[in-house]
């Protein structure tokens, strides 16, 4: 597990950390520093790396990667930008995304719903 909502890290030492996690990693909590603006397009590419190396559902290999199973965002960390850009991205073995108190409007809602 690695939770970083509520944490205090620049964006270049949380993907660091992001970076360094184990392959046993299930669950992720992000915030503002991670998902801001200057960070948002470091964040896509890191789930986009992911999402490429995993490949096809079948072939994933959660021995060599981070297998992320639950992701949450601190409330107010996402809008209808982030969404839009971070869904489609998103890791195959996600199984619970937690958008609580965050306001992705009906645009987030629609990005969502053509990543799945």
């Amino acid at each position: 597990s690695f939770d970083q909502e509520r944490g205090r890290l620049s964006h270049g030492k949380a993907f660091l950390l992001l970076n360094l996690l184990p392959p046993h990693c299930e669950t992720l909590g992000l915030g503002p520093s991670v998902v801001g603006s200057s960070a948002l397009p470091i964040l896509v590419q890191y789930f986009q790396r992911l999402k490429d190396e995993s490949g096809k559902k079948a072939e994933m290999d959660k021995n060599t990667k981070p297998f992320f199973r639950s992701l949450s965002f601190d409330e107010t960390t996402l809008g209808e930008r982030e969404a839009f850009t971070l869904f489609p991205v998103l890791p195959y073995s996600l199984r619970v995304l937690n958008l609580k108190g965050n306001r992705i409007a009906k645009g987030g809602f629609k990005a969502l719903a053509e990543a799945g």
